[in-house]
């Protein structure tokens, strides 16, 4: 049976939603070549194909105590100026973490847990022509667990842009250009609705 909840939702794409001051202070340090990568996370458990990873925390506390309490200043600063709480019924996360991957190496297509996930792409510098984008599908079967035909919205990797779609959508972070050999970062959170009900869609406002 195809979700009709899924079906009336939206992908949203926000740009420059960082000032361009904090945006180039969080390009450093995911530029950063000593920041630590775990590899061997898997999107979907299924398949053994790893990609880039780090955990940042599950609550405020969490993600001050492992050293990314810029994260918190970061994610106020996003919920007031997109208005999470009125168009989306967020007003927290409830985890935050990051990924990573390069040529060869692109998470399989997976939906999340949670009611929304956000994607915020980092790299300022990286340029559309080397690929590594995300892809929201429309449709997703849940019984049949197959991947639908067609895909709502295909979002190019534009630094300081947050992408905002239903969890249960099937994504995909898209394959990076042989030709690069750069780390194609990003930054997500997962967030539930405040009443923990995906049926609200009319907190889902243009």
């Amino acid at each position: 049976m195809v979700d009709t909840i899924l079906n009336k939702s939206k992908v949203h794409v926000y740009d420059n939603v960082m000032s361009s001051h904090d945006a180039q202070f969080v390009n450093d340090i995911m530029s950063d070549k000593e920041f630590l990568w775990q590899y061997y996370h898997r999107s979907d458990k299924k398949h053994e194909i790893y990609h880039w990873h780090r955990p940042a925390g599950q609550s405020e506390q969490d993600v001050i105590n492992n050293g990314f309490e810029w994260l918190i200043p970061m994610w106020n600063h996003l919920m007031y100026k997109i208005k999470f709480k009125e168009k989306y019924g967020i007003d927290t996360f409830r985890r935050i973490y990051f990924n990573a991957h390069t040529y060869g190496i692109e998470p399989r297509p997976h939906t999340d847990d949670g009611d929304f996930t956000m994607i915020y792409y980092p790299l300022l510098e990286w340029r559309k022509d080397w690929g590594g984008g995300t892809s929201i599908w429309t449709e997703h079967n849940q019984e049949k667990k197959e991947k639908p035909d067609k895909i709502e919205k295909h979002v190019a990797y534009t630094g300081n842009r947050l992408i905002v779609f239903p969890a249960k959508r099937l994504h995909q972070a898209m394959p990076v250009s042989k030709n690069v050999f750069k780390l194609r970062s990003c930054i997500v959170f997962k967030c539930f609705t405040t009443e923990a009900n995906s049926d609200r869609l009319d907190y889902y406002k243009s």
